[in-house]
Formats: C-alpha cells, structure tokens, sequence
C-alpha cells in the first residue's frame, strides 16, 4: 500500500511539473454541407502580448475559411488554403488576456467527400514593435502540437492514480498469496 501511495504521489507531483500546450477543438456542423464552426480552448498556457496562435488547415482537406472571432484584446487573421494550407491567426494585444473556453474560432468549409481531422498549430513571438525600424521584426517558435479532441485530455495525476492501483493491487495480490504459503508450510 505504501508503494501505491508513493508512486501516486511522485506521479502527481511529476505530472504538475509536465504542462503541455494544447488546444482542443470542437467543431460544430453549420447549416450548408461541408461548413463547420470551430470553437477552440487553449490549456496548460496563455498567449502573451505580441503572442500569435497559428492554426493550420490542410488545403486538401478545406476550401475555405470565413468568419474568424476572438473576445476583446485579440486580433484576428485568415489566410485561404489554396494551394498551401490556410492559416487562422490569433493575436494577443495585451499578455494574459482574458479567454473562456472556446471563445476563438472561425468557420471552414470542407471540400466534398472530406472529414474532419487534427490541425497543426503553432505559437509565435514577435518582438515588441520599434517605431524606428518598422521593418526590423523578430519572430521565434514558441510551441507546437496538433489540435486534440476532448477526451485525450486525461491529465497526468488521473493515469498516475490508476497505474499506481493496478501495481498496489497486483503487490497486495503478491503479498497475501505468500502469506497463504507461510501458512500452509507451517
């Protein structure tokens, strides 16, 4: 029980240290064929003033994008996927904003006989614009990944509770059957 209740804990605690960047998606099913509202929700960060979150759509895949929202103190941008892959951008204009889930989004039209599949995504930094040198911007990578569905964001501490029960039980299983044979040599 004791190995268990560590492991658990040391999982718990190495999990909190682990924040990945994700952004899950929801798409919603719009009135005319093949046009989908997406809805996103950032977790484990937030964009920083002169931050953009850039979400890529497969041009083989979407025939447009229209429609891009953010709440106030974002700046929103879309790029059409054709023939290199679309582009919807959001900007933060000041750092931590504030962001409910699913408030940025836009809408994308799917080419026909097309489903729905994950979206690359990346976050840029800009440097703090200079009014000196207008065209002296910097831009780094901050992060990556790939949009995920809501259920695969199980966090760490749940899987560390549940292998750490299936190795206490297997050792209190271990335990108590050496005890039944202590006992019947005895």
């Amino acid at each position: 029980m004791r190995l268990a209740l560590c492991s658990s804990l040391f999982l718990g605690f190495l999990a909190a240290h682990l924040n990945a960047d994700i952004v899950v998606a929801v798409a919603t099913p719009l009135g005319p064929p093949n046009l989908v509202q997406y809805s996103f929700t950032l977790s484990g960060f937030d964009l920083l003033q002169y931050q953009v979150l850039d979400i890529r759509f497969n041009s083989s895949v979407y025939a447009s994008l229209s429609a891009p929202f953010a709440p106030a103190n974002f700046s929103t941008m879309d790029f059409q996927p054709n023939p290199t892959p679309g582009d919807f951008l959001v900007e933060a204009l000041i750092s931590n904003p504030a962001l409910t889930p699913g408030s940025i989004g836009i809408d994308a039209t799917l080419l026909p006989g097309q489903e729905l599949g994950p979206l690359p995504f990346f976050v840029y930094q800009f440097s703090k614009p200079d009014p000196l040198n207008p065209e002296g911007v910097n831009l780094s990578l901050v992060s990556s990944g790939t949009t995920v569905p809501e259920p695969a964001g199980v966090s760490l501490p749940v899987l560390g509770l549940l292998i750490a029960g299936i190795l206490g039980s297997r050792w209190l299983h271990r335990d108590n059957r050496r005890r039944n044979r202590s006992r019947a040599s005895a």
